[in-house]
């Protein structure tokens, strides 16, 4: 893992980054934005090294979810997922997508097992709500855990990386929060940080529930977490903001 090495400074730095029980030796990866585009190549390339298929020599199974997109039609829904299947081909991983669109298609049985033998399981934008009402209590989240448990990633961008905290705000920052999945324990995640979620930082942090944090992240950037740390990859930052001083992250920094 020498491509993450950073100053001492970094590797020191006390954060409230960590990821649940429930991701167990698996690893989690929060995408900014700009899913399946030239920027994420590198990014994702990493990320297919932190597979079960990598540490075993064989090639990795990735399985693309556009459900964030659900609702807003076939066509856009189809664009996600050959987008997602020519990335990941392209960097040498055996891609599929799955056409789960709601609650309904979630909970579909047979998507347990498929999903729980994926190496890397992707999660497009869209969404929030829709992603959090699609997933909840369905057996594709339950092959989700599954796959972790095995030691697989699973990588959300935008809202496939909002609900992997524990607080979801809402888009215009004026809804109520949201419970998310809480893979990242007390993270309030905010992607488009460079776009458009950083102009409402203050305000979001002031909203945010006792004993959470902020944790800002740009686009075309990844933070990847897992029981043995945190790790920051990609072009932008990554801001982290738990009422005290606020932190940026760049590539390399990890902890």
């Amino acid at each position: 893992m020498a491509a993450f090495d950073a100053p001492d400074s970094l590797n020191a730095l006390e954060l409230p980054i960590r990821v649940a029980s429930e991701v167990g030796p698996g690893q989690i990866c929060l995408v900014g934005a700009g899913e399946y585009l030239p920027a994420m190549r590198p990014v994702d390339a990493q990320l297919l090294t932190l597979t079960p298929a990598a540490r075993e020599g064989r090639t990795p199974r990735v399985i693309c979810l556009p459900t964030a997109a659900g609702t807003e039609g076939q066509r856009v829904v189809s664009r996600w997922m050959r987008m997602g299947i020519d990335h990941f081909t392209a960097l040498g991983a055996d891609a599929v997508a799955l056409p789960i669109v709601d609650h309904r298609t979630a909970a579909d049985a047979g998507h347990e097992a498929t999903l729980a033998a994926a190496d890397l399981v992707y999660l497009s934008g869209g969404k929030p709500p829709h992603l959090l009402d699609s997933l909840r209590d369905t057996s594709t989240w339950r092959g989700i855990l599954t796959m972790l448990e095995r030691g697989g990633v699973l990588a959300g961008c935008s809202a496939g990386a909002m609900i992997m905290g524990s607080h979801v705000p809402g888009l215009a920052l004026t809804t109520t929060m949201r419970a998310g999945f809480g893979l990242v324990p007390g993270a309030m995640v905010m992607p488009h940080f460079d776009e458009l979620f950083g102009r409402f930082a203050a305000l979001a942090t002031l909203r945010a529930p006792p004993g959470s944090y902020l944790l800002g992240i740009d686009g075309g950037t990844g933070l990847i977490i897992g029981t043995d740390g945190w790790r920051v990859l990609g072009v932008g930052r990554v801001v982290v903001d738990d009422g005290g001083a606020r932190r940026e992250l760049r590539a390399a920094a990890r902890g």
